[in-house]
């Protein structure tokens, strides 16, 4: 009996263990650190990429992208939004663990997508 009982209690302290595989959260910095209008041209596709629209913690924000026909300057296919946060290295969208590595270099702003980044120019 009394092995039982010690079993059960055993069992009883691991089942109330919480889980520690539970990946931490990221150091998040103010979103406010992008804040603007961003431009990227691929020869006919011009994208603009606008960060704004903060929570009152300047963490979370809203970013916009709007493609153009650089000849024209006619919108191709509609806006697209998505929330934003940012760590010293990724910039996380619609709530994204993982992110996309960025880097931000006087007028510049680097997004990387797959395996090549996408440089912006501040307007």
């Amino acid at each position: 009996m009394k092995k039982l009982l010690t079993l059960l209690l055993l069992a009883c302290m691991f089942a109330a263990c919480s889980d520690d595989d539970k990946e931490a959260e990221p150091d998040y910095i103010n979103a406010r650190l992008i804040e603007g209008s961003w431009r990227w041209v691929n020869g006919a596709n011009t994208t603009i990429e606008t960060f704004g629209w903060y929570d009152a913690d300047n963490i979370r924000g809203r970013c916009e992208t709007v493609s153009y026909d650089t000849y024209t300057g006619g919108q191709l296919g509609n806006r697209q939004t998505a929330t934003y946060k940012l760590t010293t290295t990724h910039i996380m969208f619609n709530g994204s663990k993982v992110g996309n590595e960025y880097y931000l270099d006087a007028d510049t702003l680097a997004i990387k997508y797959g395996e090549n980044y996408t440089k912006y120019i501040r307007m």
